[in-house]
Order: structure tokens, then sequence, then C-alpha cells
């Protein structure tokens, strides 16, 4: 079991684990063509909290694209474009239970240095962008 696109078309190897609930191709076009969030660090916090709330917002029809992240070449490539852009989120609970979840709400990540730079400056031209985040 790979946490990429195409070990998440066998649902049944994720058994226990809450995949997206939404058209996550539908959503990554809609990202690329009209980012409206991009992330800056991509590390646990970003992924435990705010790739979470995205994720979640997204499956509740609250926004139809996704966030775009970026970082340092080696946590972009380790944490997200390795795994076709999707994460986990583990979430251990006080009672002792554990929820799962395959996160998908990355909509696109990039890395700082040269080679998508071009990508982050059309992102911040575009007006479609709403919010910039930090970690």
């Amino acid at each position: 079991m790979k946490l990429n696109s195409k070990d998440l078309e066998n649902k049944s190897l994720w058994n226990g684990y809450h995949l997206p609930e939404y058209d996550r191709k539908k959503m990554v076009e809609e990202t690329l063509k009209n980012p409206r969030w991009l992330h800056l660090g991509g590390g646990n916090i970003f992924r435990g909290f705010q790739a979470v709330l995205a994720d979640r917002m997204l499956e509740k029809g609250l926004m139809d694209t996704g966030i775009i992240v970026a970082g340092s070449c080696d946590s972009i490539q380790s944490a997200f474009k390795d795994h076709d852009d999707y994460c986990l989120a583990v979430i251990l609970k006080a009672d002792g239970s554990v929820d799962k979840r395959v996160v998908g709400s990355i909509g696109q990540s990039l890395f700082f240095d040269g080679q998508d730079w071009t990508r982050l400056v059309e992102i911040f031209r575009n007006p479609s962008l709403q919010v910039v985040t930090f970690t």
C-alpha cells in the first residue's frame, strides 16, 4: 500500500482511513486555474491543521479549490510530490482511539527554488488569490 493516486483507487487497501469525499480531479483543475489559497511551508503543522481544514471544507462544499503549498525542495518532494500531493493526518484521541485521514486538499505543491518560481509569481499576480498562510 502506497499513498498515491493509483493505490487510492483500491479503496479496500485503505480500510479504516477516511478518504476524500469530493471530486479531487476537478478540485485540482480548478485550483490550477483559479488559485485561492497559497500556503508557504508544508510541514507537520500545515498537514495536520490547514490541510485537514481545507479537506473538510471541500467535503462540505464550502470550497471548490484546494491549497497550493510551497516549501523547500526536500520537504515538498518527500511530503507531497512523492505521494501525488496526498498526505496523511493521524489524530490520537484522549479515549485512545485513532482517526486516520487521507488528505487530498493539496491542489499543487511547489518548490521555492528557481524551477517553480515563475508559477509562484503567477499565483501572486492572479486576481483569484484570496489568502496566503505561513507556518
